[in-house]
């Protein structure tokens, strides 16, 4: 049975402390996507939805390693510590929990940056666009592959990542490793991040709602921050005592998967908001049902006219156009004004609201008995 650490030091409170806080985070966030997805009417989960369930999935059980490091592993302190008290074998249980870690780390991020780039192409319809998140979508894959195989190469044999006391055999820059994928990852990041924002800044909308969506888009900032601090702590290690001056760099690791999940579904929790998140209209921005073409002008999905989106605070002019009930002609409503096809308002041949000009063409057929 596995000796159970006292927990007296620092980085152990601390490391079990943000497990609980920090698994409960994203699982919030994902519930409250779900509920802001339940309000969307014939829309069920999409790909992004299922990727990023996933990634929550991964991201608490990574958690729960982080704790268990503490617990069993020794955590906190030095090695001679953790030998004296535990003996060799747990040194050895915490350097099998630390790959099993690095493993939960790169899919849980993987996970999450798939699931964004998921969301960007369905929201963000323009070709060249589509193409640059598919060639992020393969750099993230590749960028996981990179750490997945080098936590077992990295020392021969592969056994000798975890036995470093019955296995005799050797390891290359381990930390070196760590720091390049590190950089990797705030890279990608940088990359995910900014990819929307002259698209999101070319939209026809007033300056404070593209405020508003590039702060929703790029809060993804405050994960790269912390990245940077984790590739500062992780640079600081020393491999020979790993539980003593590991502990803080394990706890900022722990921190990325659980805030990149939250991050990836505040921009979906529109409709939890919305004063008309009971229409199906005011909840398409969450859904992604509102593209972005190449013109950079955001459209809804149409039936059988044209139909202008209503904002929240109901200061947009609301537009209808649809065929006329007596036929021959269209009918154009207004805030609260109709101009139908037949009365003393067929003056209003060319009506432009918003740029969007609506014209009537008449056609009269002298038909003969």
């Amino acid at each position: 049975m596995a000796y159970v650490f006292p927990i007296e030091r620092t980085s152990q409170k601390v490391l079990i402390g943000s497990a609980v806080v920090f698994s409960l985070i994203p699982v919030t966030a994902v519930s409250l996507r779900m509920v802001a997805r339940s309000r969307i009417r014939n829309h069920p989960l999409d790909q992004s939805d299922w990727l990023i369930i996933l990634a929550c999935i991964v991201a608490v059980a990574y958690q729960a390693l982080a704790a268990t490091c503490a617990f069993v592993g020794g955590m906190g302190y030095h090695t001679t510590e953790v030998i004296a008290m535990g003996g060799e074998e747990s040194v050895t249980l915490l350097l099998k929990l630390v790959t099993a870690i690095i493993i939960f780390w790169a899919i849980s991020l993987g996970l999450t940056k798939l699931s964004i780039l998921a969301l960007y192409t369905k929201i963000f319809c323009v070709k060249r666009f589509v193409l640059a998140a598919q060639a992020c979508a393969v750099f993230v894959v590749l960028c996981a592959m990179v750490l997945l195989i080098g936590a077992f190469t990295i020392c021969t044999p592969v056994t000798y990542n975890w036995d470093r006391f019955s296995t005799p055999g050797s390891c290359g820059n381990i930390r070196m490793l760590w720091s390049v994928t590190g950089g990797l990852n705030i890279f990608s990041d940088l990359v995910i991040i900014f990819l929307p924002m002259p698209h999101i800044w070319g939209l026809s909308l007033q300056l404070y709602k593209k405020i508003g969506l590039i702060v929703t888009f790029g809060i993804g900032l405050a994960v790269c921050i912390v990245s940077a601090v984790r590739l500062a702590e992780i640079v600081k290690i020393n491999m020979d005592d790993f539980p003593f001056s590991g502990g803080i760099a394990l706890a900022f690791s722990a921190l990325e998967p659980s805030l990149l999940v939250t991050a990836a579904c505040i921009p979906l929790l529109r409709p939890l908001v919305s004063r008309n998140n009971s229409s199906e209209e005011a909840s398409n921005y969450a859904d992604g049902a509102i593209t972005i073409g190449g013109t950079g002008a955001p459209s809804a999905p149409r039936r059988g006219g044209f139909s202008e989106l209503e904002d929240d605070d109901r200061s947009t002019r609301q537009l209808h156009v649809k065929q006329s009930k007596f036929g021959g002609g269209s009918t154009v409503e207004a805030d609260g004004s109709s101009f139908g096809s037949n009365g003393a308002d067929n003056n209003y041949n060319n009506m432009e609201l918003k740029a969007i000009t609506v014209k009537k063409e008449w056609k009269v057929v002298k038909e003969s008995v």
